[in-house]
């Protein structure tokens, strides 16, 4: 879009370089005379040359107008879409690399040291210190996996108004193509309007000679 609009806005400037090359030609012809009789028909000639200017000069207001409009509106919004969907990426990046997750990796050790304090609460001599340490051990992992949990939640419920946000966004393009059609099709019909003006000016222009 930006490409675009950069066109539209060197199409504009050429215009306006092509009306001010009409009105250096016409300020050069002048009228001759033929066989006694003055020819008039370079007057004509520098009328629709000049009528030629003025219409490529409204053109170039126009083009530059409706990509000065565009440019502040569904140029600034497409930016920030794109803006958008890099903070999405990103965002899954993170979590990708930092979202450290091994909660069944301590369910497994919590198991194992179940089985263990289970299997010295059958033994004749059991062992305090043992058992304690076991016991403790559990309690941690169990705290751990608490924690991850919760972790867990906070991050996806982010990432789920992120992507609501996101979704709002992405709404909002439907409105943003229809404001564009609408800004092309008005710039359009003006630039035919003022073609079909030019097309009725320059019919005074003769194509030849007598």
């Amino acid at each position: 879009m930006d490409r675009l609009l950069k066109y539209q806005e060197k199409s504009a400037e050429d215009m306006m370089l092509f009306a001010f090359c009409l009105n250096v030609l016409a300020g050069g012809n002048k009228p001759v005379l033929i066989d006694g009789i003055i020819n008039d028909s370079f007057s004509c000639i520098n009328k629709g040359m000049s009528a030629v200017s003025k219409h490529f000069l409204t053109a170039q207001e126009f083009l530059e107008e409706e990509a000065k409009i565009l440019s502040e509106g569904i140029l600034e919004d497409l930016k920030s879409q794109r803006d958008n969907l890099i903070a999405i990426k990103n965002m899954f990046d993170r979590k990708d690399k930092l979202d450290i997750n091994n909660i069944s990796f301590l369910e497994k050790r919590i198991n194992s040291n179940v089985n263990k304090l289970a299997d010295l609460n059958m033994r004749s001599h059991l062992n305090l210190l043992s058992k304690n340490e076991i016991e403790q051990s559990i309690m941690k992992d169990k705290k751990l996996i608490l924690s991850q949990r919760s972790h867990c939640f906070s991050v996806n419920k982010c990432i789920l108004n992120e992507l609501v946000y996101f979704q709002i966004s992405q709404a909002h393009m439907g409105k943003l193509y229809k404001d564009y059609v609408q800004e092309r099709i008005k710039y359009a019909e003006l630039l035919a309007e003022n073609w079909r003006s030019m097309e009725i000016q320059i019919t005074s222009i003769p194509f030849g000679f007598v």
